[in-house]
């Protein structure tokens, strides 16, 4: 079995893939089925809580 791809996503490109009219939706769906490996670390993590709770207006229940 080949390893699966380890991909790291930008913010820009995190916030680009919530709108289901851009071209990036498709990269939430891959790593939602499990086809590559979504590496991130605690700071990427905090930074995608930080924006997506501005691009949505309100504060996100992560924590």
């Amino acid at each position: 079995m080949a390893e699966k791809l380890r991909v790291v996503l930008d913010t820009n490109v995190v916030l680009n893939a919530l709108s289901p009219k851009l071209p990036f939706r498709h990269l939430l769906r891959r790593a939602i089925r499990g086809e590559f490996e979504w590496c991130v670390t605690t700071e990427i993590l905090l930074e995608y809580e930080e924006k997506i709770s501005e691009f949505l207006g309100r504060k996100l229940p992560i924590r």
